[in-house]
Formats: structure tokens, C-alpha cells, sequence
């Protein structure tokens, strides 16, 4: 089964109009995203006031988007760097157990990344070292630590990399965040990826691009053949979180300083649902269209 969400602020929370949008709105379940530089000491209003907004029904947390700046290196050559990250990840997941959400994603590296061994083989190495010390985390809040496949030099920029990384991991507690706008120069990989990581998919970060670098884009606007991708989608036995991860419309037009409407932002993504439910037929009809 699938079931939509879309990425989410944190701090929208503490604005009424978003909030009261959110009670208003069709789809209601999000990705909760948060900032580089919150820790697990700066959340406790915000978290208060979403369980607060979860009670009412206004919305639904389904993952929660641990930060991923300089502040959380899990794969960082320099072991202090990395078991600070690893115990800061440790304390946020217990600070969001209010929320009762059961998928965390998480970066497994920062960028620039090493790409050839002996050090991507160090980098991997300090990773699982991070994972060995959060799966335990992870099995006392009964939750999924789903790992992003990344771009350009990160760790996890193809299918196989990311395999690799977390091969023999135990799968009740380790899992997979496919993001379809990371495989940079190569979209035509992605249903190939998506049947190798098959059993580890948790869920899916949603957005289109270019084909050459992560874009963020509405499905439909780039290079992605969705009928493939939603094919191998339909086929995971598993239910599946399909987070909209479409940032391109928070550009505001500055120049007329104009807010962001709410509803609108909401709205969209709703359509964006139907658009991947109907890709097929929609790629379809667009290739026979007469433009002439």
C-alpha cells in the first residue's frame, strides 16, 4: 500500500495560518523536516505543539528528517566528529518519541565525500560503526532508520553503493529512504534501483530533476519516466511512504515580497498525488499530443 506525505518545516507549527491550513487540507501526513542546527535541547515547544496538532488531527507525522549539516557527520573519518553526531542522532530520536512516528531518514554522510578506496572503504567502515550504535535506539522506540540514497560524491550515490553500506544490517531497524531526484546523470537507473533495495524500501522521497543534479522539481517537470518508477513502486509487497519532496516552490518572488499562501502550497500537493497515480496514462497522452 502507498500512502502519501509531503516534506514539512518545522517551524511552520508555530505560525496559526499553517497550522489551521494543515486542518483544512485532504492530505495531512508529512515528513516532518528540520533544521541543521536543531538538537534534541530545542525541541520540546515545537515537538509539544505537533502532538498537540496529531491529537486534534490536524495532521500526521509518517517520518521525521533527521538534520544532516556539519553538526551530523555519521560517516566522518575523524572518530570524535562522528560519535558526537552519532550521540546527538541518539538524543534527537528519544526527543521526537512524543510524536509515536515509526520512520526516521537519515544522511549517511557529508559532502565531499572520498570516492575511491581505500578511504570510501574507511568512510563505510565509520558508518555502520555509527548504525552498530544507533540500531539499539532504534529497537527500544521500535522504530526504522531509513538510509537516503545520496548525489554527486556522497555515500550512497548509486544503488549498489548503498546496498553495500548497509548489507547485514538487521532490517527491522535499518531500511532505505529512496529519493528518485539523487541518481545524478543517470535517471534511467532508477526502477533497477528501486527492485535491487526492493526489501529495504521504507520510503520514497518524491521530486523530479534534470537527469544531471538533484533539482527538486513537481513530478512531471524532468527527466524521471515515472510510469517506470510508479511500476516498480506498485510492485514492493510492502507498504510504502511516498514523501512529496518538492522544494522549488518555497522561492518566493521577492522582489514583490509576497507571502506563501498556505492552501495553495497544500493543495499542490494533492494534485501531485494524482499526477503519480496516473503517470502512465498521462506520459502517454502528453507523447501523442499534437503541437503542431
Amino acid at each position: 500500500m502507498r500512502k502519501y506525505a509531503f516534506s514539512f518545516p518545522i517551524d511552520l507549527f508555530l505560525e496559526p495560518a499553517w497550522v489551521d491550513a494543515l486542518g483544512n487540507a485532504k492530505l495531512k501526513r508529512i515528513e516532518l523536516n528540520l533544521e541543521d542546527n536543531d538538537t534534541a535541547d530545542t525541541l520540546d515547544e515545537r515537538i509539544a505543539k505537533i502532538v498537540e496538532c496529531q491529537t486534534a488531527g490536524k495532521v500526521i507525522v509518517g517520518s521525521v528528517h533527521i538534520p544532516f549539516g556539519s553538526l551530523w557527520p555519521l560517516s566522518d573519518l575523524d572518530e570524535d566528529l562522528r560519535k558526537a553526531a552519532s550521540i546527538r542522532i541518539r538524543d534527537f530520536i528519544e526527543a521526537c518519541a512524543p510524536l509515536n512516528c515509526k520512520d526516521f531518514t537519515l544522511h549517511g554522510c557529508l559532502e565531499p565525500q572520498p570516492t575511491e578506496e581505500p578511504l570510501l572503504g574507511k568512510a563505510i567502515e565509520q558508518f555502520r560503526k555509527t548504525m552498530d550504535e544507533l540500531i539499539p535506539v532504534a529497537e527500544k522506540y521500535g522504530v526504522s532508520l531509513n538510509i537516503e540514497d545520496l548525489p554527486r560524491t556522497c555515500l550512497g550515490k548509486t544503488a549498489e553503493e548503498l546496498a553495500r553500506m548497509i548489507d547485514g544490517l538487521p532490517k527491522e531497524q535499518v531500511g532505505v529512504c529512496f529519493d528518485v531526484n539523487h541518481f545524478c546523470g543517470h535517471p534511467e537507473r532508477l526502477a533497477a534501483g528501486i527492485d535491487l533495495l526492493a526489501d529495504r524500501i521504507r520510503t520514497f522521497h518524491i521530486s523530479d530533476y534534470d537527469g544531471d543534479d538533484e533539482c527538486h522539481w513537481y513530478p512531471m517537470l524532468g527527466a524521471i519516466d515515472w510510469a517506470a518508477v510508479m511500476a516498480s513502486i506498485r510492485k514492493l509487497p510492502q507498504d510504502v511512504l511516498m514523501v512529496i519532496e518538492a522544494f522549488s516552490f518555497l522561492v518566493k518572488p521577492n522582489w514583490k515580497k509576497r507571502p506563501h499562501h498556505p492552501e495553495v502550497f497544500l493543495r499542490s500537493h494533492e494534485r501531485n498525488v494524482f499526477v503519480l497515480e496516473n503517470a502512465a496514462e498521462l506520459q502517454k497522452r502528453i507523447s501523442e499530443i499534437d503541437i503542431a
